[in-house]
């Protein structure tokens, strides 16, 4: 009886190790299928399975993505951002837009409303412009695939990355862990000239994610001009162009009213009196 007991502790002991793991809240997949275009632009639809149980998970999940990248030289690339649709279990959900330091949120789900506990599978599509980069001897599309702002664990992640027609991929890397690592718990490969896969080998800890790097010859890739190019360079620079610009706008201003009214009317001819005005007492 001893030795049965025993047992049935030792059974007990272990649903019991077990059973919290069923009612984890993480993401079982994250699966982002990239396309990117001739214009430098790409079109994105991310699939995030994930695991609900009313602790962080109650009305729906927030992806952040970041939207302004830091070239070699320093100087700042702002890409804009549009959602196309987001779905979850197959139908339309609602979403909202919010600004964050250097990025977008997408906030998905109603306030109005808490989900049922279990699975759930999110499909987000989006595009955003000039998101490859292009350098002296080849092009490259460098892209945070999964972010590195969740807090629950990505058990697995699959990046798909689809070049422009002609185009022919030179070199591929991929990167995982914390912000900033460089440990590659990932596999890469090259599927065909133009197409590339990247899959987790090892599951993710909150705030970790994968990063991943598609290297392919020049020439497909189209350098904007003219007043496309304007517009982008206005757009990067703003945050120094605007607060000179309305500098300038406020003495130029400032100038002008001094030339209205500002300036002293002109002197008439000094006579000189003496003895006191008449209307003057003492």
């Amino acid at each position: 009886p001893m030795l049965a007991l025993a047992r049935y502790l030792l059974v007990l002991l272990a649903a019991l190790t077990v059973l919290p793991a069923f009612g984890q809240e993480v993401i079982r997949s994250f699966e982002t299928d990239i396309v990117v275009h001739e214009d430098a632009s790409v079109t994105i639809t991310e699939t995030i399975t994930v695991n609900a149980e009313g602790v962080d998970i109650r009305r729906g999940i927030f992806r952040d993505i970041p939207t302004v990248l830091i070239t070699n030289d320093g100087s700042r690339v702002i890409s804009n951002l549009e959602v196309i649709s987001v779905t979850r279990d197959g139908r339309a959900e609602p979403y909202s837009m919010e600004t964050i330091r250097d990025g977008e949120r997408i906030r998905i789900g109603s306030p109005d409303a808490l989900l049922q506990r279990g699975r759930h599978r999110y499909e987000i599509r989006y595009t955003m412009d000039r998101a490859a980069r292009m350098f002296a001897d080849y092009d490259e599309l460098y892209w945070n695939a999964t972010g590195n702002f969740w807090m629950f664990p990505i058990q697995s992640a699959t990046t798909t990355v689809t070049l422009p027609d002609g185009a022919r991929v030179i070199d591929l890397d991929v990167f995982t862990g914390s912000q900033g690592a460089k440990a590659t718990n990932a596999r890469a490969e090259q599927v065909s000239d133009r197409q590339a896969r990247f899959k987790l080998t090892q599951g993710l800890g909150p705030y970790e994610g994968m990063t991943v790097a598609v290297a392919f010859a020049k020439g497909v890739l189209v350098t904007p001009e003219g007043a496309e190019g304007l517009k982008y360079w206005f757009s990067d620079n703003r945050n120094t162009v605007v607060p000179a610009l309305l500098v300038l706008l406020a003495l130029f201003y400032n100038f002008s009213a001094w030339l209205r009214v500002g300036r002293d009317p002109a002197k008439g001819v000094i006579f000189p009196r003496f003895y006191p005005p008449s209307d003057f007492s003492p």
